[in-house]
């Protein structure tokens, strides 16, 4: 398989307004300190011990191409969240990967608590998600 080459983003008004990054609402709680800073890098719990945090351009994408493909078969009881992520408020490195023609974006920092809203997710009996 061909190596897939990561992208830095030199100029943040290239990024996209909002990006989207779902987890399971006990990460979430785990890696967030008390100022309210969530990051999720280097852990080997989620997130495959990598120095970015995973994200997507839109929660459709999120949901079809990540979700239902990677966590759908977690049990129902596992509880989400989606973080909506202003990119603007992130004072870190950003870069990209292709998938496919889809872009996969990478934080290579924690998120500061003013920088993103959380969003309680819904699953369906199938586990599959509501976005």
């Amino acid at each position: 398989m061909k190596d897939i080459a990561e992208h830095f983003i030199n100029d943040i008004s290239k990024l996209p307004k909002y990006l989207y990054h779902l987890v399971p609402k006990e990460i979430f709680n785990k890696f967030k300190n008390d100022a309210g800073v969530y990051d999720c890098r280097n852990q080997v719990s989620w997130g495959t011990n990598e120095e970015f945090i995973h994200t997507s351009n839109s929660p459709k994408i999120l949901k079809n191409k990540v979700a239902d493909w990677k966590w759908k078969d977690m049990p129902i009881s596992e509880k989400f969240v989606l973080l909506k992520i202003k990119t603007n408020k992130i004072n870190s490195k950003f870069s990209f990967v292709v998938y496919g023609e889809i872009k996969y974006y990478h934080i290579w920092g924690g998120l500061p608590s003013d920088s993103f809203t959380v969003v309680k997710i819904e699953r369906n009996n199938d586990g599959t998600f509501i976005l």
